[in-house]
């Protein structure tokens, strides 16, 4: 399996609920690699999070200003 390939299916283990622990202990890989994929997963959900906190806080203006 190649480098991209495996990335794929270990960002799919996190999006469906695996735990970093589980990943570690069930995928076979170079724990360098494991340890990255983690990375750029917390990385990505930490933006998602702030840009939706950034439009429920539009939101919420949006909403103080039409009353």
């Amino acid at each position: 399996m190649n480098k991209e390939t495996l990335h794929r299916h270990l960002i799919q283990l996190l999006n469906n609920g695996y735990s970093e622990d589980e990943i570690r202990s069930l995928v076979i890989a170079p724990h360098a690699l494991i340890d990255q994929v983690i990375a750029e997963f917390r990385q990505q959900q930490q933006t998602i999070t702030r840009q939706q906190r950034s439009q429920q806080s539009q939101a919420a203006f949006a909403m103080r200003l039409k009353h």
